[in-house]
């Protein structure tokens, strides 16, 4: 599973990597939301976990980030 996980992230990086630089950081954040995402759904296939509200609060951070440079942690 792990092997997998890391072609996943390594396909998301180079594809990441193409998107347009909307802010400083951009690509940096796309890619720790989408690694937490991806991290989250493996955690939910193990153990049920409240993945929609965390998917949620991620990509609304992610937002925050683009709209205003607020630091999504």
């Amino acid at each position: 599973m792990a092997t997998d996980m890391g072609l996943v992230l390594e396909a998301l990086k180079r594809e990441i990597n193409d998107l347009p630089e909307r802010r400083p950081g951009y690509r940096r954040e796309v890619l720790a939301t989408l690694a937490d995402i991806v991290a989250f759904e493996r955690e939910h296939a193990e153990v049920k976990i409240s993945i929609v509200r965390r998917i949620t609060d991620k990509t609304e951070a992610l937002a925050r980030f683009v709209g205003t440079g607020q630091d999504p942690q």
